[in-house]
């Protein structure tokens, strides 16, 4: 009989999954029906979206049907099924089935709502992202906090978590944007106007008194190389990025030759607004000061830069930046730790504080340094230490203070004690205050702090302000005030996923990742959790389940290798580690004040990880 003749199904076979699409690490039941046949046993290969086997093993046949279950994994996109003899070659073009993997982020863990939050982080992403036109382009961007709409605010703190879950134009086109409309001088605009908008003035574009627009925009945009993995897009950017850098470390305007650091108007920490006469631009009222956000940024910058030039092949360049950001740390340590905290200010020209001890004030940068590396751990510690005391301290209700305490009546028009950016309680903070949490040696407290906050959000049926009262009241001070507030959903966002899920990319498009498990500081033994980068593609999966003396966890992904971090209870020791059946080398190692098992695995298929 012709392979075409006769009845398909008896002739061919057929293959069934229970599902057209799983999530990494679900299990697919699959049956292959060939009633015609007469072989009691067929290959089962099932190939991942890269068409690398990740799954082999031979299936039984009983009335003409074998059925078989795979742990779906590997690469995205269409997993091919295939059924063949001992005889026959594996790419028997007859037998072959196919479903989709589609990875999404996403944690769950048993006895917990902690997927509800990550519904909820999804659809407030969604919400606090705007398509408006731009000179007659539509572009996407980001609703940030109490900005007005059709509105292109910078920095984009936004990214934090939209990184995990937009695809590459969505996450590009604001950057695109700014960089296209950038001044001869290097210099960017913080504000740019749509088509359906006022305008400041009448102004498309406006410059304010932010003296973060040039390193924050070269993070951003190392933001979303890390997550697209686009080295076209990224060398296209490349030289507006220096032009920016030049500028900033420069201008007469931002930069303080004498100590090498970027300069500011006497604001409250990142704001763009100075104290005095509450103005937004330069004027003659500005008294100019060094600011622990812009010593934060700076090196975090000149890092990212290198990065980038690195991956492009300009290997002295990225030396010398590199240099510069080291450089720059040891500068800003130097003049702002005061012994448990960052200095709020100081000053260049002239900003007294007759009535008022501004050495006494927490910044909320203090939070950016534990996490973005100008605080070494021991810094860090202090810093978190120092949040708690002054929780127990004042009462209020969250530590997520603008600043602490805010400056006496009178110093801004509009912004008395408690109010807004004059120690108001930010969800923006709070989210980098659980994240350095979860990164020194706190990852209980960290829980809390993230408890708290979805708790928060559930009392006010899914809503999450720009700010709240010292009291945990939701606030408002503009009517552009939403309740999807970026910079908040930003800030949680890649807290509870670099660190309470433990995911972050060491590598673009998590070709290389790490995934540290801080499950048994929040009590919980059993977790699923997927972290993916829809603009590459990519992502990675675990599965753990743990008891008192033994630890499973079951990983894959499309990358090539993680870094497993596993916290050493304390009084325990494991006696074995066995990676895919075969004992495994696992080193200890302490590390930001937490003794952790580490091991580099390979990312092929679906591998496991036990330890006795």
């Amino acid at each position: 009989m012709r392979p075409h003749e006769g009845n398909e199904l008896a002739n061919f076979g057929v293959f069934r999954t229970d599902r057209m699409k799983y999530a990494p690490l679900q299990e697919a039941h699959i049956t292959f029906e060939r009633r015609g046949g007469t072989e009691k046993e067929y290959q089962i290969e099932v190939y991942d979206g890269a068409g690398r086997a990740y799954w082999r093993a031979p299936a039984p046949v009983v009335d003409g049907v074998a059925k078989f279950v795979v742990t779906v994994g590997g690469a995205p996109g269409t997993h091919i099924i295939r059924a063949f003899t001992s005889e026959e070659r594996p790419f028997w073009p007859a037998r072959m089935g196919s479903f989709l993997l589609v990875p999404e982020t996403t944690a769950s863990a048993e006895g917990t709502d902690l997927d509800r939050f990550f519904v909820w982080l999804r659809d407030s992403l969604q919400t606090s992202a705007e398509r408006s036109l731009y000179a007659g382009r539509w572009v996407w961007g980001d609703k940030a906090a109490d900005n007005s709409p059709m509105n292109l605010a910078y920095p984009r703190f936004r990214l934090d978590a939209s990184v995990y879950f937009e695809g590459a134009e969505q996450l590009k086109q604001q950057l695109d944007l700014i960089y296209a409309h950038q001044k001869p001088d290097g210099s960017l605009y913080d504000h740019i106007y749509g088509d359906g908008h006022p305008g400041w003035e009448g102004e498309w574009a406006i410059r304010s008194m932010m003296a973060d627009l040039e390193i924050g925009s070269i993070i951003n945009v190392h933001q979303v190389w890390l997550a697209t993995g686009d080295n076209a897009w990224l060398a296209g950017l490349m030289e507006p990025m220096l032009r920016g850098w030049r500028y900033a470390t420069s201008s007469p305007d931002l930069w303080d030759e004498t100590h090498r650091l970027i300069k500011r108007p006497h604001t409250a920490d990142e704001w763009d607004v100075q104290t005095g006469d509450g103005e937004c631009f330069r004027n003659e009222n500005s008294r100019y000061v060094l600011a622990v956000c812009d010593a934060v940024r700076l090196p975090k910058a000149g890092d990212a830069l290198g990065a980038m030039l690195e991956a492009l092949g300009r290997l002295d360049e990225a030396r010398e930046l590199r240099d510069f950001a080291a450089s720059a740390r040891e500068r800003g340590n130097a003049l702002l730790w005061d012994g448990v905290k960052y200095r709020h200010h100081v000053h260049l020209d002239g900003a007294e504080h007759p009535d008022f001890d501004e050495e006494s004030q927490l910044a909320m940068s203090n939070t950016w340094a534990c996490n973005e590396g100008l605080a070494s751990h021991e810094q860090a510690v202090s810093i978190i230490e120092e949040y708690e005391r002054r929780l127990g301290a004042t009462g209020d209700r969250y530590p997520w203070w603008s600043l602490q305490p805010g400056f006496p009546e009178g110093w801004f028009p509009t912004y008395p004690p408690g109010f807004y950016l004059n120690g108001g309680l930010f969800p923006w903070v709070g989210g980098e205050l659980c994240r350095a949490c979860f990164g020194h040696g706190f990852a209980a407290r960290g829980w809390r702090l993230f408890r708290e906050l979805w708790e928060q959000v559930k009392a006010d049926r899914g809503a999450l302000v720009t700010w709240y009262t010292r009291e945990g009241r939701a606030a408002a001070n503009t009517p552009w005030t939403t309740n999807y507030d970026a910079w908040g959903i930003g800030a949680w966002g890649r807290a509870a996923i670099e660190a309470l899920v433990g995911v972050k990319p060491l590598a673009p498009a998590l070709e290389r990742c790490q995934c540290a498990l801080h499950w048994a500081a929040g009590g919980l033994a059993q977790a699923d959790a997927c972290v993916a980068m829809p603009a590459s593609h990519s992502y990675f999966a675990y599965r753990l389940v743990a008891s008192e003396h033994h630890l499973e966890v079951q990983f894959t992904g499309s990358g090539k290798q993680v870094e497993l971090l596993i916290p050493v209870p304390t009084g325990a020791e494991w006696q074995q580690a066995v990676l895919d059946g075969a004992p495994a080398p696992v080193a200890e190692e302490a590390r930001d004040g937490v003794t952790w098992l580490k091991l580099n695995a390979g990312l092929s298929g679906v591998g496991t990880l036990r330890l006795e």
